[in-house]
């Protein structure tokens, strides 16, 4: 009986030969490629914190002060705790400025990288492969863009990235359970992130020969999340007196993708109906929020009358939410270009390079996509594939029911370009195949 990889020992990934000239000139254009682009941004483009990353630098100077997560005082929940948190404790020993935060992000790129390519190299492909595609996630245009913005996406990516690893690398029980804690914070940076583990639970369950080993080890992942993420729910029902798990804006999100003014699933910007409905918040996030709960309820209850009177409506807003996750994102640069206008600095030439991250995102996501079929009809199946593409499947399934926008695919660009060489990879095997050894006779 063949044993599913949970059951095998710790199997180490082809040695990678550092002394071999190619490897060597891979490791300078990565490292060409990861600092000049970072460093040239941080130097000409570093602007002023607006819209949502203004909102979590206040909730972090907040924190930092003495008053909780708050809004001028007020305890909120309206979105994470967890890169507000993470803002603070940079703020509680490095100067609280933006430079702060953005300086970190490039730290947590590195994590990113540094992860990425450990996962890269547990996929069917090459050494080789799993470098060159470190190449392509560090030259990723958007990627570069996201580190001088103080926004939770850098983090989140760091954090998910770390939380597949582990996964993925998990043999024993103390990883399953430190694998559980890292989902956990990955939850309280994105609260999407919360059941991502099902999938591979599923897939880990269907194949093995003892599954009942399968549901003791994510019973204790389960277990690290909630390690994680119970004190948070806890300190929202003592100052909110009714269960929050992690924010308190759920209805207000399903609102806006699910309501008679917004056919394209889409958040809907400013439109006069939805902000009449809930002033301020749709115009200016940084404004005081009134009766948060209060508004959070409405915005639930009238989301889902609507997809209940209109269900037909609702379904034909999902295939416009899936495209704009798997869209190019253009946020990147043009939130770049608000907080540098704020800072007084026109960097209208980054607007010069949206046609090279348009392209290259589009490649990049295509190839992606196209690994599914490398998965099912090509004898390059792993786990580590799998769970990269039900990385990907996961976040695009809700948005489908909440709402679609390109920034929140930023966490999984590391899995794009994974899944991508996957691709690459079986198109060679099928247009290459290697030559069967000669037998003797």
């Amino acid at each position: 009986m063949t044993q599913n990889t949970m059951t095998l020992p710790y199997a180490v990934p082809e040695r990678l030969e550092w002394q071999r000239t190619s490897v060597r000139i891979f490791l300078v254009l990565i490292v060409l490629a990861f600092v000049f682009p970072r460093l040239a941004l941080l130097l000409t483009a570093s602007g002023l914190p607006v819209s949502d990353a203004k909102w979590y630098f206040d909730r972090a100077v907040s924190i930092v002060h003495g008053n909780g997560y708050a809004f001028d005082g007020i305890p909120t929940a309206f979105w994470p705790v967890g890169y507000p948190g993470f803002l603070a404790l940079l703020f509680w020993s490095l100067p609280e400025t933006p430079e702060t935060g953005l300086i970190a992000n490039f730290f947590l790129a590195a994590i990113t990288v540094t992860c990425s390519f450990r996962i890269y190299r547990e996929l069917p492909i090459s050494n080789a492969f799993a470098l060159f595609r470190i190449l392509v996630l560090t030259a990723f245009p958007n990627f570069i863009f996201y580190q001088n913005l103080l926004l939770s996406e850098m983090l989140m990516t760091a954090i998910l990235s770390i939380s597949l690893l582990a996964l993925i690398v998990a043999r024993r029980n103390y990883q399953f359970l430190a694998t559980g804690v890292f989902f956990g914070l990955a939850t309280l940076v994105k609260s999407q992130a919360l059941f991502l583990p099902l999938l591979p639970f599923i897939y880990d369950v269907w194949g093995h020969p003892a599954p009942k080993a399968v549901v003791h080890r994510y019973a204790l992942l389960a277990a690290g999340m909630l390690l994680i993420i119970f004190p948070w729910s806890m300190r929202n029902y003592f100052v909110f007196d009714r269960f929050i798990l992690v924010q308190s804006n759920g209805g207000y999100n399903l609102l806006m993708g699910n309501n008679e003014h917004n056919r394209w699933g889409g958040s809907t910007g400013a439109a006069a109906e939805f902000a009449a409905m809930f002033p301020g918040i749709v115009e200016d996030i940084n404004r005081p929020l009134s009766d948060e709960l209060g508004m959070n309820d409405r915005a639930a209850a009238m989301a889902v009358r609507f997809i209940v009177s209109n269900p037909v409506e609702a379904l034909k807003r999902v295939p416009y939410k899936v495209y704009r996750f798997f869209s190019h994102d253009p946020q990147g640069i043009r939130s770049l270009m608000r907080s540098n206008a704020a800072a007084g600095n026109n960097a209208v030439w980054l607007l010069s390079l949206f046609t090279l991250s348009f392209w290259y995102y589009t490649v990049v996501m295509m190839l992606a996509v196209l690994s599914w079929i490398v998965f099912f009809l090509l004898p390059l199946r792993s786990r580590a594939h799998f769970i990269l593409l039900c990385t990907i499947l996961y976040f695009a399934a809700i948005l489908a029911a909440f709402y679609g926008e390109g920034r929140f695919h930023i966490p999984v660009l590391p899995a794009f370009v994974g899944c991508m060489l996957v691709t690459l990879q079986g198109m060679r095997l099928t247009l290459w195949p290697p030559r069967s050894p000669r037998t003797s006779i």
